[in-house]
């Protein structure tokens, strides 16, 4: 049932005339504000390309809103927390997230881990591939400046910064050695109009699944600007959440019930990269606590791929 100590937020029907502009599903662009020309936005169409990737990830999203807590209860989506969290405001404390609610117990909750590791540590290394460095160095920069651990989901007695990522593919496991660890907090989403501050300026995310009889609403919001950004499956966005966003409501009956259970009409879920307010103070205080660093520093620079620049149309709104 949804949290009763929330209120639910009253419904708002788009009016398509005040919009500056509504981004069509085929358009990968860069966004800047017209006063302080900053860019502001970042939208990547096929941003993986890799149909197996994308089951992949549909297959462990899936499994997560079916074992995991749901943070989101008043609304009518699952958003489940990943990698670390900073406990209650009550108790603050960093840790990895204990929202595994399922009965399978510690060794299924442990692979659960490893496969969420992976999955972010794929789309990591894929964002900062295909991202501008504005974006990617402004979330790395963070958590580079205060020592937070990168995603390890066998911390706190390993707290690496890169690891082998391997992917099971369609029956068969691919390993790349070496790769990068994600940042260390994400969600596994579809909320009101709101904005929220972090330590970075810039979060990522990447609806790698959206399929359905009807493929009708659940499209994003950039309501500080009134863009409309039409989604669609395998679309990464990068955005300013400290700037007012939402996301559209999708034309499916919610199934509060079974979090797990999609819809026929309209399937839809996304991951991405945001942290919380409180991540550095809760972490810096584990830390001094600890007597720890909190990683173990990579031995030399990882050489990045020099791959071809993504083409993009650029805006000014």
């Amino acid at each position: 049932m949804p949290d009763k100590r929330m209120r639910r937020k009253p419904v708002h029907l788009l009016e398509r005339d005040k919009l500056s502009y509504s981004i069509p599903a085929e358009l990968s662009c860069l966004i800047y504000d017209k006063k302080t020309k900053e860019l502001t936005m970042v939208i990547i169409r096929e941003f993986c390309g890799v149909p197996a990737i994308l089951r992949l990830a549909t297959e462990i999203v899936s499994r997560a809103a079916a074992v995991r807590r749901n943070v989101r209860k008043e609304d009518s989506g699952t958003l489940m927390l990943a990698g670390y969290s900073c406990g209650s405001r009550s108790a603050p404390a960093f840790g990895i997230t204990r929202n595994f609610e399922s009965g399978e117990g510690a060794k299924a909750e442990k692979e659960d881990n490893i496969a969420i590791a992976q999955i972010l540590a794929y789309f990591w290394a894929r964002a900062k591939g295909r991202y501008p460095g504005e974006v990617t160095e402004d979330i790395e920069n963070f958590y580079d400046k205060y020592n937070i651990p990168r995603f390890d989901p066998d911390w706190p007695t390993s707290a690496t910064r890169s690891a082998d990522l391997s992917l099971k593919l369609d029956g068969r496991e691919y390993t790349f050695k070496d790769v990068e660890r994600a940042p260390g907090c994400a969600i596994l989403c579809q909320r009101p109009v709101h904005c929220e501050s972090q330590g970075h300026d810039f979060s990522i995310s990447w609806a790698h699944h959206r399929q359905g009889l009807c493929v009708d609403g659940g499209h994003f919001y950039y309501s500080e600007y009134g863009l409309e950004i039409q989604l669609a499956e395998d679309t990464s966005f990068g955005w300013k959440p400290k700037k007012y966003h939402t996301t559209g409501l999708q034309n499916y009956e919610p199934t509060f019930e079974v979090a797990a259970l999609g819809d026929a009409l309209h399937n839809q879920q996304t991951i991405a990269f945001v942290s919380a307010a409180r991540l550095k103070s809760v972490y810096l205080k584990w830390e001094a606590m600890e007597g720890l660093s909190g990683l173990e520093r990579a031995k030399g620079a990882l050489n990045e791929l020099d791959g071809p620049s993504d083409s993009f149309d650029e805006i000014y709104v």
